[in-house]
């Protein structure tokens, strides 16, 4: 593999986190039935730190779910601890804007054969 595809290949995996961005859900207020994350999510707990979850329900007085580490455990929540609840999402706008800096960086160092500075 050529240095400047090797360059490449390693820029995009290093810049994947900025194809995504964490969106706030809503916790539901009594008497409303229990919200159901099934994708990826974080709580911020009032304490500064990030817990990350596989699933994750949000009920009207704690949050409860599988934890995203190597041992997959259970852990509940209480709302007086959770300042928010957030879930990843994928970001279309910042995927286009990163590959479209990408192939400009490529176009115009000339790694391509193309381009001013060939």
């Amino acid at each position: 593999m050529h240095g400047w595809k090797a360059l490449v290949a390693v820029t995009s995996l290093a810049m994947m986190p900025g194809c995504m961005r964490w969106k706030q859900v809503p916790i539901p207020t009594p008497p409303a039935p229990p919200n159901v994350v099934s994708d990826k999510s974080r709580v911020r707990l009032t304490s500064g730190q990030n817990v990350e979850f596989l699933t994750l329900v949000v009920a009207t007085d704690s949050i409860f779910g599988v934890r995203n580490n190597d041992a997959r455990t259970r852990l509940t929540i209480s709302f007086d601890q959770v300042r928010r609840v957030e879930v990843r999402q994928k970001d279309a706008p910042r995927t286009m804007a990163l590959l479209g800096a990408i192939v400009f960086g490529i176009y115009y160092s000339g790694a391509a054969g193309l381009g001013p500075n060939r």
